[in-house]
């Protein structure tokens, strides 16, 4: 290891939209780095950062010609959208600490608190007062979320620390969201309306979606469906997400290298080499930050341990579609609802612009084509019949190479059966990933803290190495 001089300052790149010729690669036999990190989401922004602030070599080496990972935010008809992650709040106190220290400024979603609300229930479409609508939904929710008859609070009472109750966690992690639903009490409206809210989350058949998942979530936001409303779809960044990953890449002395995907990593004597499509670069630590859906089309050598592997496999469920869709209409502040298979689960009013009006929506997965307007108007007018589709914007996170899936959502047993295993080291290979996170799993904030959790993993070995070096020679 050797702490130095940094490779060179990166210059900026914003998430959506500029690229950054590559260098040439490096080929010597020595290890030229201290660190390369693969993947340039905000996990892998963090740590290469992190390692850069401590004086380590870095190399980021991003597979797209973009920073961001599953964040992504872009221009559509003078509205600001995300494909990817969007939401922050101060009690994500990772996100929350990076938003503070480059000086970003906060915007609301203008509509999350609507007049009007759709839901679909036993094949009906129902209309009405959205506050009578959030009643039943906050009804449902609290019955579906009592596993314990305590309102969920004994199942993370620690939501940092997943296994603090680990017999019952392990007793819970048999369930899906189906399991649950059949078992709990209530009407079938109020099934229906929280089926079509837990599709939302894991973008899935409801059988292929962890219960534990949702406790996770309930658990994050205080058992409040009011506190996961704010906390999860609320507020964002107003120069948007490309804006923060494009400041902590300028934080910090790190070469950015983009357009070169990995095909390969290899451990030696005394460092880890990586092959990409263009060239071969040594270090002495590498930071694996892909996505886990991701991990398993990379090459390492040795092979990682097979719990790593299965659960890079058999991926997250999200599998849906996050769609915005530009009306005609000004709709005003609405939401909607409905269960799956219904091609549009929930959805609610973006902004609206005279004499229109922006929708974001969470889509179920299938065969529709969302970038088809005609197939587009078709699926939103089963929760708004009579509106009139523009244009829409979506992006298939499952058909990308890079990502494979959306934010991360369990199956039933991942967390019991592969979860610890996943962050732990591999020899001169950390592995970081909103997808392994402790805390808000799959959000942008537990991409951050798994990033820095990674950095300082690959202190703490380069420094212990460089000691025991130092005492050898002493």
């Amino acid at each position: 290891m050797i702490k130095g001089t940094a490779v060179g300052m990166a210059a900026g790149v914003l998430a959506s939209k500029a690229l950054l010729a590559n260098s040439s690669p490096i080929k010597s036999g020595g290890n030229e780095l201290d660190v390369i990190v693969i993947g340039a989401g905000f996990a892998g922004l963090t740590a290469a950062r992190d390692c850069a602030k401590k004086g380590y070599r870095v190399l980021l080496l991003e597979a797209r010609g973009r920073i961001g990972g599953r964040t992504y935010d872009m221009d559509f008809d003078g509205d600001h959208i995300e494909y990817g992650g969007t939401w922050i709040h101060w009690t994500q106190g990772y996100v929350w600490a990076e938003f503070a220290r480059y000086g970003l400024t906060l915007k609301e979603s203008p509509a999350l608190v609507p007049g009007s609300a759709s839901w679909i229930s036993q094949g009906k479409l129902h209309e009405g007062q959205a506050a009578d609508f959030y009643g039943k939904m906050i009804e449902g929710i609290t019955a579906f979320s009592d596993v314990d008859g305590q309102g969920g609070r004994t199942v993370f009472p620690r939501p940092y620390d997943p296994f603090f109750n680990e017999q019952l966690v392990r007793q819970l992690d048999k369930l899906s969201l189906a399991d649950r639903l059949r078992e709990m009490k209530g009407s079938p409206e109020l099934k229906d309306i929280t089926a079509g809210l837990m599709a939302m989350g894991c973008a899935s058949p409801l059988e292929q979606g962890a219960f534990l998942d949702w406790i996770k979530w309930w658990a994050l936001n205080d058992y409040d469906f009011g506190h996961l409303g704010d906390r999860q779809a609320r507020f964002k960044i107003k120069e948007g997400t490309g804006a923060l990953a494009n400041a902590i890449l300028n934080d910090a002395s790190v070469k950015l290298q983009v357009n070169e995907p990995v095909s390969e990593v290899q451990q030696v004597e005394g460092g880890v080499i990586v092959r990409t499509s263009t060239g071969t670069y040594r270090a002495g630590a590498v930071v694996a930050a892909v996505p886990l859906a991701v991990l398993d089309s990379i090459k390492f050598t040795p092979s990682l341990n097979t719990v790593k592997r299965g659960a890079s496999q058999t991926g997250n469920t999200t599998t849906g579609r996050k769609v915005y869709f530009k009306l005609k209409e000004d709709i005003g502040a609405w939401t909607g609802v409905a269960a799956p298979p219904n091609p549009v689960t929930y959805a609610f009013t973006e902004n609206t612009v005279s004499p229109g009006s922006l929708i974001v929506s969470f889509c179920y997965p299938g065969d529709i084509d969302f970038h088809n307007v005609t197939e587009a108007q078709r699926a939103l007018r089963t929760l708004l019949p009579d509106v009139n589709v523009v244009a829409t914007r979506c992006h298939d996170w499952t058909a990308d190479p890079y990502s494979r899936a959306e934010w991360c959502w369990f199956r039933p047993g991942t967390l019991t059966g592969t979860f610890n295993e996943l962050s732990r080291p591999e020899g001169r290979i950390h592995f970081a990933s909103g997808d392994i996170a402790q805390g808000w799993r799959g959000f942008i904030d537990g991409a951050i803290e798994s990033g820095m959790l990674a950095a300082r993993q690959v202190d703490e070995q380069l420094s212990k190495q460089t000691t025991t070096k130092a005492s050898a020679g002493a």
